[in-house]
């Protein structure tokens, strides 16, 4: 009995099937660590806003209160009130600015390397209601109008970009603190 080899066609046909499964795996694993970055991040903002109002229910005052009474002010690694208000805020939070935490109460865990960041590496935006109105300015938040809390944060999210436009596209990958 002479043995049988597969055909060529026969070969083909197997490497087309494994190539498309191996398409739908990957395109299944994009879906799920977009999934994951995205619930890590909002983890993040949790863990922050719970970090905030234990600092605010500590000190009865929500952090940069003594610096900017009376408006309401937003807080990045880029342009806020101090030139770098994100690390002053992260750094009062996790207990080691004894300026603005003089108790030295460690509210956040930070990273290893002293951050505290999104699933993209990126530093969260965060405004405060200061003026104590209810409401943190519509000029405070990217890609959102007034909105009814006394703290807001959010992510540039995977785009890493946003806009001060509340209609620009570059807001429409942001992940927000209050939206569920």
């Amino acid at each position: 009995m002479k043995k049988q080899n597969f055909t060529l066609v026969e070969i083909l046909v197997v490497m087309v099937i494994i190539t498309i499964l191996t398409a739908f795996a990957m395109g299944a694993y994009a879906t799920v660590k977009k999934k994951a970055y995205r619930a890590q991040t909002i983890s993040a903002m949790k863990s922050l806003e719970t970090a905030i109002r234990s600092y605010e229910s500590t000190y009865n005052q929500l952090p940069f209160t003594i610096v900017t009474a009376d408006v309401d002010v937003q807080v990045n690694d880029t342009n806020d009130v101090a030139g770098d208000g994100y690390q002053l805020l992260i750094t009062t939070l996790a207990g080691t600015d004894a300026a603005k935490n003089p108790r030295k109460i460690p509210f956040l865990t930070l990273d290893a390397d002293g951050s505290f960041t999104d699933a993209w590496g990126e530093a969260l935006f965060v405004s405060f209601d200061l003026s104590y109105d209810g409401a943190v300015d519509e000029d405070k938040i990217f890609g959102y109008g007034l909105l009814s809390r006394t703290i807001a944060i959010w992510s540039k999210g995977p785009d890493m970009g946003h806009d001060v436009d509340d209609a620009n596209v570059l807001n429409d990958y942001n992940v927000n603190s209050w939206e569920k």
